[in-house]
């Protein structure tokens, strides 16, 4: 069968599909042919399915923080940085957008479940061991005990650091374009829990 006869017949067959569920929505209806056709449409339907709850789309921000909240002067993270291929970190073979986007995803719901963080960090960050940071809003940076002005660390970083609850866990988008009115990152997907 040829590539054209086949799609001819799967066009015929989702019209079908279409004209019979717009047939059964108007309901009952005198049919005027045969029994022997009536017969053959009953032999032919599947009872109708319970319709099913849609899982919830699992989120990988931070959660919602309640009306009246204010952010904490200092937080401390640990992060895992899933760099992306044409980023402006100096690695080799790094993923393409979707596959970092797919493993970070991925390392957060392996965090959430319970996974140890420091060897997730080990096994997969691009940046370095132990990617633990400290960010503070206001007083003095030291960046020799890695302590870093919010300002100074990439926006969806701190963004996302700052939203999180002690514990929780959340991804920070990457964004290629570096708009500085997305919260996103131009050095791939950070895995962020934070820690104090």
């Amino acid at each position: 069968m040829s590539k054209a006869t086949i799609i001819t017949v799967m066009i015929g067959t989702l019209l079908l599909a279409a004209c019979s569920e717009s047939i059964e929505d108007r309901g009952p209806s005198v049919s005027s042919g045969s029994d022997a056709t009536s017969d053959t449409k009953s032999a032919n339907e599947t009872p109708a399915e319970e319709p099913t709850e849609k899982p919830a789309e699992v989120s990988y921000l931070p959660s919602p923080k309640p009306a009246g909240w204010q952010a904490p002067n200092r937080v401390k993270v640990q992060h895992i940085l899933i760099g992306v291929a044409g980023s402006p970190l100096p690695k080799p073979n790094l993923p393409t957008e979707a596959e970092a986007r797919k493993l970070a995803r991925s390392l957060c719901d392996r965090i959430r479940a319970g996974e140890d963080m420091d060897a997730l960090v080990k096994e997969h960050t691009h940046d370095s061991h132990p990617g633990i940071y400290t960010m503070i809003m206001t007083g003095r940076e030291d960046r020799r005990a890695l302590i870093f002005m919010r300002q100074n660390m990439a926006r969806a970083f701190g963004d996302v650091a700052y939203a999180l609850d002690v514990g929780e866990c959340a991804v920070a988008d990457y964004d290629p374009k570096q708009n500085p009115r997305e919260s996103r990152s131009p050095y791939g997907f950070h895995v962020i829990k934070r820690l104090e």
